[in-house]
């Protein structure tokens, strides 16, 4: 049964293709392929959530795993010949990784003030400062791509590490999608040895390593639509390898790796450090080499930290989208407060801080434990944050190679339906009273059911 799925995976990656061809850029896609995609997505989600009792049942088989990376690898392969489906944050990595390879702080312009024309095609004066200058003379050579960046007046958002995975696929091939793919491909391609070797030190089946490679959200949402949170997976997998084989100062600096690609894995270091609570020493030892290895690698954005136009006080104060628990918060807030949303970022933060201190202390010190806690602590992350982008998904994709919730794994088949919003008005009664609950509700009472169970669905 599991190679069925493999082989249903791989056909329906195909037919993903072949549907995308309907998205060029700048063309309005027709509205019955938009859903036939949702509907495929959802489908490949429904077969990766139907995977568990099945892993459960196999021995390790080499054979098996053979299957399982070669078809995963077709799948991700197939993209390369895609067109990213209703996703354009691909051009803003080109951008940066421009940047970089040219020696330029990307923190320090947005792709707005090297725009060689005006908001009316018109020709801009040639900038005198050196910097901007060669970023001018890389827009007008680029002027397409230049303009598909969103959020133009926005200076980046995205840390160090990730400017270093942009700028290796401007050196591959500037302002290539496949060349960025490319890049993913082979930091996937570690995420999946990592994978191996923490499986390996939990003493579990090598098979369970397809609830990662065959994850439909990693297929779409990083191959096809090009966005670059596995960047973390390779860290993610050897923290989790690191905290199996008791080697925590190596933890907390893969740790540090993730959150120089996206800051919010600092949050997992309570799960990782737990352990050493009762050895001050070693407490101090995990702490500092994470903190130390932290800072240092987000310094070159950390030193703009000030700068109001830095796209992360942009994204921290004013970005929510199909989000369903802050909506509700901010709903309840309204008739209490003025500027209800801001509170409620508040509290969410509150809320997620609380919870992941609260599953590092009570959950157990080994290898389950301190894996349930990481899950936690990066699903409430997700189900609190303004955003809920179907491909925050992947934040979490390696967690569940190892607790695989039945919550978290439902919201791999209902992320597709995020992109009704392109159908429908995203304040359209249908979208915010049905589709938008239908897309969370479902997972969340999963989770419900597993809390109140004290035993997982997929136990």
């Amino acid at each position: 049964m599991i190679f069925v799925i493999g082989v249903a995976l791989m056909i329906m990656s195909a037919l993903i293709v072949w549907y995308s061809e309907t998205f060029t850029y700048g063309r309005d896609p027709w509205f019955s392929q938009t859903w036939e995609y949702i509907a495929t997505a959802m489908l490949m989600g429904a077969l990766v959530f139907a995977l568990p009792p099945l892993l459960k049942r196999v021995r390790p088989d080499m054979k098996l795993l053979a299957f399982i990376f070669v078809s995963g690898l077709i799948m991700r392969a197939l993209m390369f010949a895609s067109q990213p489906v209703l996703e354009d944050d691909f051009y803003r990595y080109l951008w940066d990784g421009s940047q970089v390879a040219n020696g330029v702080d990307p923190y320090k312009y947005s792709p707005a003030q090297a725009a060689p024309y005006d908001v009316f095609g018109q020709p801009v004066p040639v900038p005198e400062t050196e910097d901007l200058k060669t970023l001018y003379d890389e827009a007008l050579d680029n002027r397409e791509l230049h303009y598909r960046i969103n959020y133009p007046y926005i200076k980046t958002i995205y840390p160090p590490l990730a400017q270093g995975a942009f700028a290796a696929a401007y050196a591959i091939s500037p302002y290539s999608l496949n060349a960025w793919r490319f890049v993913l491909l082979m930091v996937d391609c570690l995420a999946f040895f990592l994978c191996l070797k923490a499986l390996q030190a939990r003493g579990l089946s090598n098979s369970w390593a397809a609830l990662y490679w065959w994850n439909p959200v990693i297929i779409l949402e990083v191959f096809n639509a090009g966005h670059m949170d596995v960047l973390m997976a390779p860290f993610l997998f050897g923290a989790l390898w690191a905290a199996f084989s008791g080697r925590r100062v190596i933890g907390a600096l893969a740790l540090a790796g993730a959150a120089a690609i996206k800051i919010w894995p600092a949050l997992l270091m309570p799960a990782l450090i737990r352990p050493d609570l009762r050895s001050p020493l070693n407490f101090l030892l995990v702490g500092c080499a994470f903190g130390f290895a932290t800072l240092t690698l987000l310094a070159p954005q950390l030193i703009h930290l000030l700068d109001p136009e830095q796209g992360l006080a942009a994204y921290s104060q004013g970005w929510q989208k199909h989000s369903f628990l802050f909506k509700l918060l901010i709903e309840s807030l309204s008739a209490v407060v003025d500027d209800p949303a801001q509170l409620a970022r508040l509290i969410s933060a509150g809320v997620t801080i609380g919870i992941t201190g609260w599953l590092a202390l009570r959950s157990p010190e080994d290898g389950s434990g301190t894996a349930f806690a990481m899950l936690g602590a990066a699903g409430a992350l997700l189900l609190l944050s303004p955003t809920g982008y179907p491909w925050y998904l992947t934040w979490i994709a390696p967690f569940l190679v190892f607790v695989p919730r039945a919550g978290f794994l439902a919201l791999i088949i209902t992320a597709p339906i995020y992109y009704t919003r392109f159908m429908l008005d995203i304040e359209a009664p249908l979208y915010e009273w049905l589709l938008l609950p239908l897309a969370f509700g479902g997972p969340l009472l999963l989770l419900l059911i597993d809390a109140i169970r004290k035993r997982p669905i997929y136990a």
